[in-house]
């Protein structure tokens, strides 16, 4: 469906509620709650904020849903490059990693990571674990959960735009190779100027053709919720149904 199609689908489903409501809707305005949806449609599918409590990879159909978002870490120019530590506190040996210098896409949603450990005498590849913030100083001094090289052990965190990894100082880290979800490019009837005065240009939803009367659905429950139409009970109903 092209982004002009879901636009007019979109109009067909406002306008036969109520025209009065929606007789202002502008192209970008549209676009606005084309894309809200997409994002919300994207977290439903990866969590278990759904109607079977799959999260991502968990059935082939979710698989399918994402899978164009998907982006691959590896040692090819096909793939992600990998991230390159910065060495954040000698104190506490914590390396930094900025999800910013992801090249492939923004980065929206952690899948899976391995990186490269050196005690001065070999190399390992180690998949990191992923810790939580209340926690992690308090793992850090016990022996079951500290950073160990030779139980491959690698606890991570997650804090604005960057990713921590904790040694103790006990072996060096280097490259980071991260999967994840990118964002998806945004949905644009194109033909109208962005507020710096450029030239927004036509861009249909890259998600899979099914999906995208997911993604209408989702669009006219916001609209309704954000005009107070007394109909988005009935739209959530239907939302409950798509999966």
């Amino acid at each position: 469906m092209t982004v002009k199609e879901m636009h007019y689908d979109l109009s067909l489903r406002i306008d036969k509620i109520d025209s009065l409501h929606y007789d202002n809707l502008l192209a970008p305005e549209k676009d606005v709650y084309l894309n809200r949806a997409q994002i919300m449609l994207i977290k439903q599918r990866y969590g278990l904020s759904n109607a079977y409590n799959q999260g991502f990879e968990e059935s082939q159909k979710r698989i399918e849903d994402l899978k164009m978002l998907l982006i691959k870490s590896c040692n090819n120019g096909a793939c992600e490059n990998p991230l390159t530590p910065v060495y954040f506190d000698t104190i506490k040996g914590i390396y930094r990693f900025n999800l910013n210098d992801l090249t492939k896409g923004k980065y929206m949603i952690y899948i899976s990571s391995y990186v490269q450990l050196n005690n001065g005498i070999c190399e390992i590849d180690v998949v990191p674990r992923v810790a939580q913030h209340d926690d992690i100083y308090i793992s850090l001094q016990d022996d079951n959960y500290a950073p160990s090289f030779k139980w491959k052990y690698l606890p991570i965190i997650f804090s604005e735009h960057y990713l921590y990894a904790y040694t103790n100082n006990e072996f060096q880290v280097g490259n980071l190779y991260v999967d994840y979800l990118r964002y998806p490019v945004d949905i644009r009837y194109g033909n109208y100027n962005d507020e710096l005065g450029n030239l927004i240009p036509e861009t249909s939803c890259e998600l899979p053709d099914y999906l995208h009367h997911e993604i209408l659905d989702l669009a006219e429950v916001l609209i309704k919720k954000d005009l107070e139409n007394p109909t988005v009970d009935l739209s959530y109903k239907t939302l409950q149904i798509n999966e």
